[in-house]
């Protein structure tokens, strides 16, 4: 019985020390996924950083099985390092100073690029849990 409760013991603390592991690496001018609450570790050889996908901020894209008049946008928050969190949005944007979002932004010298925000299955939309997101890094 005593084997049992370690073992036991042992596998939630693997499960829990797990969590915030990066799910993925991923180098320079390759696409990756990085879904909700994920982060995925960037390495080049020189440099090596992490990103997470943080916060679906705004999803105002049409609904599945929806007609829309506008098309709508994405928004989303990746966090680098505690100090560098990073606001991307992809579909219309509009051209109004304070509606526009980038869907690049610069850190340190590499540009990250937003290629898409996806949430799966229809049943999905608006659920931030079940979102994920594509970038690339040049």
């Amino acid at each position: 019985m005593k084997h049992s409760l370690f073992l036991i013991g042992c596998t939630i603390a693997l499960v829990i020390a797990g969590c915030n592991k990066p799910t993925d690496t991923f180098g320079k001018n390759e696409n990756t996924v990085i879904p909700f609450g994920k982060s995925a570790t960037f390495e080049d050889g020189k440099t090596n950083f992490e990103i997470e996908f943080l916060t679906l901020v705004e999803e105002s894209r049409c609904p599945p099985n929806s007609i829309c008049a506008w098309e709508g946008r994405a928004i989303i928050e990746l966090k680098i390092d505690e100090d560098t969190k990073l606001e991307l949005g992809n579909g219309n944007l509009l051209s109004g100073t304070q509606l526009r979002v980038p869907f690049q932004a610069y850190y340190d010298d590499f540009l990250i690029t937003l290629v898409k925000v996806d949430y799966g299955a229809d049943a999905n939309y608006g659920t931030a849990e079940k979102y994920s997101v594509e970038i690339i890094i040049e």
